[in-house]
């Protein structure tokens, strides 16, 4: 069996967490075809329990491409890292003390999902009790999580799963969601439809931010992705 650590420190939902998880993910790829894995978290202090959705679309990427067979310390989990049993990442663990909704629970969904997706959105994000949407922000929320439903569908040109996941952090009142698909990602396609004038996933990312860009020009776009750091904004 191949020990390869996640992570050193704290991954938290930012670039620098990002990247450390995309490193593991490519140490993991240099490994023989087959090989059995052992996630090592010994190093790792904190792992924010929203990131397991971006973890686990990861592990189910190499599952599928390279036959990877991955394994974890589940006694060490259990004492250190709660919140990814809370969540769900980590199954088959027992905790004793559950935090009441700190733990938004890890899910995956086919494409053709969308009431299950509209179901998990109302009872575990815009029912949150950390909280207090009126009904106007619920419908704006739904509107544009909804749209980045079908980005997966019209966009990432994947059959696959997708993965969402969240956490509330009760210190910083703040609530973090994930959704995370294996699909081509945003520069491929927005690199096509602009004839390369966006050349980085940076760029892509900032073009698809702006109300009303789209790579689907008979249909209107960007609201989900404006709504959603409008709101932000306004929080």
């Amino acid at each position: 069996m191949i020990d390869i650590p996640i992570g050193n420190g704290k991954i938290v939902t930012n670039h620098e967490g990002y990247c450390m998880l995309t490193d593991f993910y490519h140490k993991c790829c240099e490994q023989k075809l087959g090989s059995d894995i052992l996630i090592d978290f010994e190093n790792l202090e904190w792992l924010d329990g929203n990131m397991a959705a971006l973890v686990v679309a990861m592990l189910m990427k190499m599952e599928l491409e390279r036959g990877f067979i991955f394994h974890v310390d589940r006694d060490d989990i259990r004492s250190r890292f709660g919140i990814l049993v809370k969540n769900g990442l980590i199954s088959g663990v027992e905790i004793v003390e559950r935090e009441n909704m700190a733990a938004l629970e890890l899910t995956g969904f086919e494409i053709n999902e969308d009431q299950r997706f509209i179901q998990y959105i109302k009872s575990q994000l815009l029912s949150h009790q950390s909280q207090n949407f009126d009904d106007d922000q619920k419908k704006k929320l739904m509107r544009a999580l909804l749209e980045l439903y079908s980005n997966v569908q019209k966009h990432a040109r994947s059959k696959d799963p997708y993965f969402v996941c969240g956490q509330y952090f009760k210190n910083s009142k703040l609530l973090r969601f994930t959704l995370v698909d294996i699909g081509v990602g945003y520069l491929k396609p927005i690199q096509e439809f602009t004839n390369g004038k966006v050349d980085s996933s940076n760029k892509a990312i900032q073009w698809a931010l702006k109300k009303g860009n789209t790579t689907s020009p008979d249909s209107p776009g960007g609201l989900g992705l404006q709504d959603i750091l409008d709101y932000c904004k306004e929080s």
